[in-house]
């Protein structure tokens, strides 16, 4: 089996794989002094969000034991090194038949300025699958089959397991040289998802979904998210194209969120389309919901550029790359210390309208 998915096929398992420039920071980032302020007034002319970098970055994988479904969960987890305080987590939610390798260069930019990032690998991950000897053969000839191998309850699942496990989680990371003293604050988490993890993300902040209850009820939107998040990013999500949603999924959203899109935002897996992509947002409660829409965004080039051809099979240039990345980059991050970590000059970016004026119109950052 080894040789028998598509280039294609592995793109989309691949994706995440970037280049070390996206988001416009590096690998190897140098820490700043701690006490640098991450802030940006709003008096000063439009920039990026680009907060300098506080920590370095250290990285464990682990299995994870789920004992009631009887399984392990493989996560990645990018942790500050040398921190003194608790930190914020973030979970983030890969897309179907994707890994904890999802999004790397993202990862670390959150990573370098103080955040956790915790990447469970979803028991649709093709990489998994092959590892444990499944036949994919079909994606050959039928990559839409891919979308059912996704069971959206099972990966909140995950999302539960990793929250009841915080507290394993920090000792197992103080416990490695790297991660001495390291303290998780339970009370900031965040998630964030790209396509299949964008649904993942909307239904554990509390989108309301159909199938979220067994029996009679199942058709009836029902609300499945977990209080323990406090706010999203839903990157390439779904909407009324998806049999789970409805008008009414988002009526009563309170939590912040923060949806991420583009012009060219398709993929041959999903029916979705840069407007129902939309939709999220514009469906969304009013108070504190964010759309970062970008010109020539395309379903796999938030994260950089990928291994393999984009899914979508056209990639965006360098120069759009690069406006795509950094966007996502810094739109996130004054998302992500806004409301994760109640910086209010952050919350002042995303209102300030900077990043239309340093796209130069090609991206744009509406809120209600």
């Amino acid at each position: 089996m080894r040789n028998s998915i598509t280039p294609f096929v592995l793109a989309f398992a691949c994706a995440g794989i970037a280049s070390a420039n996206s988001c416009g920071m590096t690998r190897s980032e140098r820490p700043a002094d701690p006490a640098a302020s991450p802030t940006v007034p709003s008096s000063t002319p439009a920039t990026w969000y680009e907060p300098a970098a506080t920590f370095t970055v250290a990285t464990h994988d682990l299995d994870l034991a789920d004992a009631v479904r009887a399984k392990t969960l493989p996560l990645r987890i990018r942790f500050p090194k040398g921190s003194t305080e608790p930190l914020p987590v973030i979970i983030f939610s890969h897309g179907a038949g994707g890994s904890r390798e999802a999004f790397p260069d993202l990862s670390e930019f959150w990573t370098a300025r103080g955040y956790v990032v915790i990447h469970p690998t979803h028991s649709d991950s093709i990489q998994l699958r092959r590892q444990n000897g499944e036949n994919l053969e079909r994606l050959r000839t039928d990559l839409k089959s891919l979308k059912s191998d996704v069971k959206p309850l099972d990966r909140l699942a995950d999302v539960k397991l990793i929250l009841d496990s915080l507290a394993d989680l920090e000792k197992t990371l103080a416990a490695l040289p790297e991660g001495k003293g390291l303290m998780l604050d339970a009370k900031r988490i965040a998630i964030a998802g790209h396509s299949a993890g964008a649904l993942t993300t909307q239904m554990a902040i509390g989108v309301k979904v159909r199938g979220g209850r067994a029996g009679a009820g199942a058709l009836i939107p029902t609300n499945v998210g977990d209080d323990r998040i406090v706010c999203g990013v839903v990157i390439s999500g779904q909407g009324l194209t998806n049999r789970m949603m409805t008008k009414e999924s988002w009526s009563e959203l309170e939590k912040p969120m923060l949806v991420i899109t583009g012009s060219k935002d398709v993929a041959r897996i999903s029916d979705e389309t840069p407007e129902s992509r939309r939709h999220p947002y514009e469906y969304a409660k009013p108070g504190d919901k964010y759309l970062l829409f970008m010109e020539g965004a395309t379903h796999s080039s938030y994260q950089g550029k990928v291994k393999f051809r984009a899914i979508e099979g056209d990639d965006p240039d360098d120069a759009t790359l690069t406006m795509i990345t950094r966007s996502t980059g810094s739109t996130t991050l004054a998302f992500l210390d806004a409301y994760v970590k109640k910086n209010d000059a952050a919350k002042a970016y995303l209102a300030s309208g900077a990043i239309p004026k340093v796209t130069e119109g090609k991206a744009t950052l509406d809120h209600k």
